[in-house]
């Protein structure tokens, strides 16, 4: 028997340090989201 784990998806939290945003892009719907809730 094989012990075979399945990647989850990518979740949008979670981002490779080069894809970050810098401050001349929009900002994404999470970051949005974030700060109606502050």
């Amino acid at each position: 028997m094989e012990n075979q784990q399945q990647q989850q998806p990518a979740d949008n939290r979670i981002k490779d340090p080069k894809d970050w945003k810098t401050g001349d892009e929009p900002m994404t719907g999470a970051q949005e989201s974030y700060l109606e809730t502050l």
